[in-house]
């Protein structure tokens, strides 16, 4: 079934009652992203994921990279992700904030560490640059920082 593989929504006629057009979308898994969750899990780390983006995608691209669903917020606005952040630092001796633009700016200063990713083109970059400890260009650069500090 297509839609648990790839986010899906369906467009419908009512009154004749049938569906028109199936929509899915699935963005590409950049390289490097499943050894940096295995290694992630590997060290006991766990995973959350917070985006602004919808449920239909969230879910299942969080399953192919083993984040389990009760660790996913789907459709975050940049607040809610500060508080979110804001939240596990109440349970964990450590939290790391990895995002790429913007909207993670709050989340980016209220994580104990956090790592810019250059790869798209983040809006006002260099504002983020200031404030986030590490600015990289591939996610497997995270693995290589941890390893060094054993974070």
């Amino acid at each position: 079934d297509i839609c648990t593989l790839v986010g899906c929504g369906v467009v419908g006629d009512s009154e004749r009652k049938i569906i028109t057009h199936i929509v899915a979308s699935s963005g590409k898994i950049k390289e490097g992203v499943f050894e940096l969750f295995d290694y992630l899990q590997s060290e006991g780390m766990d995973v959350y994921l917070a985006t602004g983006d919808n449920p239909c995608s969230v879910y299942p691209l969080a399953r192919r990279l083993g984040i389990v669903d009760n660790f996913v917020f789907p459709q975050v606005d940049p607040d809610g992700k500060k508080k979110i952040i804001s939240d596990l630092k109440k349970t964990y001796e450590q939290v790391i904030m990895v995002g790429d633009d913007i909207n993670d700016k709050g989340a980016f200063e209220e994580a104990d560490v956090s790592f810019l990713i250059l790869e798209n083109e983040a809006k006002r970059k260099n504002e983020l640059k200031t404030i986030v400890n590490y600015t990289i260009s591939e996610p497997l650069e995270i693995k290589n920082i941890l390893k060094r500090f054993s974070v």
